[in-house]
């Protein structure tokens, strides 16, 4: 696993010269990873932390930096969701963070992190060559996942690669566009929120497939998964292609994800067994 030393602040061009959006979903639990992330962004990043609860002391220490906003449920909205099972309490929280919308009419999409993940050094950059490219060749939409456990390999002169939808797993780090934003949150909301059909990265799956929205990620991984402890939401995965330092080409290394996780998301290693909303 790769440390945090190994990460540092981005490289120019930043994300405000991207206009995006950035929210990380958290919530409390007994080994805080937001701040590993945290750490790894740039200090002036304008950024929402959307906590899945109403303890929110573990965030104090960035209450009052002028770039985060720090976003608690509601008291009453909290009641209704706490005790539900994990997976749901999950999904509520992830579309919470879906839901908010544009910070201003300018932006364009909405990259959101889930807490237990690091960036590469030169991750904004990467971030930005790569939406401008598939904005271009993506006339009908994408999403583009910044992490993933496979070791795919990018075209010559590329730096991502398809993502075969009925393979897709995890969401620590997801880029959308802003009309799939949209779209994705409404339908998280019907069959993950008010009804909780499936974990919230089989509904991605399931809605990519279902409206032909093509699915990619950044290779090699501009994010890593670090958690360890988990939530409840399956075991750990870690990509064998992260570079923890400069991104670089490829390298695709050996996949090393448990089997449990298959298993736990109802797939086999080859993307068989898929489930459907």
């Amino acid at each position: 696993m790769e440390t945090n030393q190994s990460i540092s602040h981005a490289s120019k061009p930043s994300l405000a010269s991207l206009p995006i959006d950035v929210a990380i979903v958290t919530t409390a639990r007994p080994k805080e990873y937001i701040h590993q992330l945290l750490s790894c962004l740039r200090s002036d990043l304008r950024l929402r932390i959307v906590v899945g609860g109403t303890d929110v002391a573990y965030l104090e220490r960035y209450r009052l930096g002028p770039c985060v906003d720090i976003v608690a449920p509601p008291e009453e909205e909290w009641a209704r969701f706490s005790g539900c099972p994990v997976h749901h309490r999950a999904t509520w929280n992830y579309w919470r963070g879906l839901a908010l919308g544009p910070s201003s009419k300018e932006r364009k999409g909405l990259l959101i992190f889930e807490d237990d993940v690091i960036v590469a050094r030169g991750w904004e950059t990467r971030l930005h060559d790569t939406v401008r490219e598939l904005e271009v060749t993506n006339q009908g939409g994408f999403v583009l996942a910044l992490y993933t456990a496979y070791p795919f390999t990018p075209a010559q002169g590329h730096f991502y690669a398809p993502y075969p939808a009925k393979r897709f797993f995890g969401t620590q780090a997801m880029y959308y566009p802003e009309a799939i934003r949209r779209g994705f949150s409404e339908y998280l909301r019907a069959n993950g929120v008010d009804r909780h059909v499936l974990p919230y990265d089989l509904l991605l799956r399931a809605y990519v497939q279902s409206h032909g929205i093509s699915l990619y990620a950044t290779v090699p991984s501009l994010a890593q998964h670090v958690g360890e402890i988990s939530t409840g939401l399956g075991g750990p995965s870690q990509g064998g292609h992260f570079s923890g330092g400069a991104v670089e080409a490829g390298n695709a290394a050996r996949m090393t994800i448990p089997e449990q996780v298959f298993k736990q998301r109802g797939i086999s290693r080859d993307g068989q067994q898929e489930q459907h909303v």
